[in-house]
């Protein structure tokens, strides 16, 4: 939030707005170079708090105009910054660019790499395989919660997230072991909402099996989100193993659980496309730790059938949702407070879990010392043109011997 009290007021939108945190927009039909979604105002840049339902306002009216003109989406930050970092604990360029797309895909289903006019690049940079279970607009499989990461019973500091810790950050706990079983002797499931069944440790998040209730069946799960009139909307999942793909006679698809992730993906990049999916949550939990620190996961309810992810505080309220992903590009966010300057904090996270999964897979860090590698990514993420923040970005690649991201540049010269 601005060094001021925000107050924001509510604007009818649609709903996939509630969701949108992509900072680059692609007009093909235009025959148009990206453009940001949507943009910081000047009035949120100074201390004058009359401007402030100015800014949430004209935020909000660019992220829906962008969303009516475009389906063509993408973040710098899950996209061509965790590219850049995997390159530099040491993946090749392929298994980059399986971790970043597999990140990016969450967010849409399928990932198609493109370059600036927007126009699929092919080829070695193929689509990736459909996971619209685990989109950010899936309730119905509990694939919105693998964006907004629900803590139990609140957070001390998002920005700073216990990943180790079932108790109190239990679905990110539950991915990121699911992701790391593909390196260790570890129980390998992905289920819904991290709901296990109870933990030998007295966690619900690392027990045995996905969580049953009593008589052997799934159990409720609901998700009350934050409505409009500022009260909440409940909508109902169920606990069980996640759906990778939302299948249906509508679309032709087959459903595919996470029993079949690897199939699914492919055997030569399922490691990788985990650690793509895991990043996804880890920088979601970060982007969005000032509504999830105030929201929960409780259960079991009465008898054991039914959990609860809370998501209704005022925190989590749809204009100050996108507002605070337009600090996160684009705009000078020193001028934040500490709470809301996410994009550092997440591109450190994911260089230090990138780092383990590099050692994991006995990779040696071609970057010895990425300090001044993510500030200056940090720098470069605060450049308001879009091609020039995407090219900026590619030249940091290059100055560090690395490939840029495809589609940006031709080559490092």
């Amino acid at each position: 939030m601005m060094k001021k009290k925000m107050a924001l007021t509510s604007v009818i939108l649609s709903a996939n707005v509630y969701a949108f945190g992509d900072d680059v927009c692609y007009f093909p039909t235009f025959d148009q170079t990206v453009i940001n979604c949507y943009q910081l105002p000047d009035p949120c840049l100074d201390d004058n708090p009359d401007n402030d339902t100015q800014c949430a306002n004209e935020v909000l009216l660019d992220a829906m105009q962008a969303g009516e003109n475009t389906d063509i989406l993408r973040s710098s930050l899950h996209s061509d910054a965790t590219y850049l970092l995997a390159q530099a604990v040491g993946f090749n360029k392929d298994q980059a660019f399986s971790i970043a797309s597999y990140n990016q895909a969450m967010d849409h289903g399928v990932y198609t790499a493109r370059n600036l006019l927007g126009e699929p690049l092919g080829g070695e940079y193929s689509d990736t395989a459909n996971i619209n279970g685990l989109n950010r607009g899936n309730f119905i499989s509990g694939g919105n919660l693998l964006h907004f990461v629900t803590p139990a019973n609140g957070a001390e500091n998002g920005l700073e997230p216990d990943k180790n810790n079932p108790h109190e950050e239990p679905l990110l706990t539950h991915v990121r072991l699911w992701a790391l079983s593909s390196y260790r002797q570890t129980i390998d499931q992905f289920c819904t909402g991290g709901i296990t069944n109870l933990s030998a440790k007295g966690d619900y998040a690392t027990g045995v099996g996905c969580y049953k209730t009593s008589l052997g069946h799934d159990a409720d799960l609901a998700i009350a989100i934050r409505n409009l009139q500022g009260g909440s909307n409940q909508i109902s999942s169920s606990t069980g193993t996640q759906i990778i793909q939302q299948g249906s006679p509508n679309n032709g698809l087959p459903k595919v659980y996470a029993d079949d992730f690897d199939q699914h993906v492919g055997i030569d990049i399922a490691k990788e496309a985990r650690i793509g999916v895991y990043l996804h949550v880890l920088q979601d939990r970060i982007s969005h730790h000032i509504c999830l620190d105030s929201s929960s996961l409780t259960g079991p309810g009465i008898n054991g059938n039914f959990w609860l992810a809370d998501l209704s505080n005022e925190q989590c309220a749809q204009d100050i949702h996108v507002l605070r992903h337009a600090y996160e590009q684009a705009t000078d966010y020193d001028q934040l407070d500490t709470s809301d300057q996410t994009t550092l904090a997440a591109l450190k996270a994911t260089y230090r879990e990138l780092q383990l999964f590099a050692q994991l897979n006995n990779l040696e860090a071609i970057v010895k010392n990425p300090e001044p590698l993510m500030k200056n990514i940090a720098e470069t993420l605060k450049i308001v043109n879009a091609v020039a923040r995407l090219e900026s970005i590619a030249q940091i690649s290059c100055d560090n011997q690395l490939n840029p991201y495809p589609g940006v540049i031709e080559s490092c010269n």
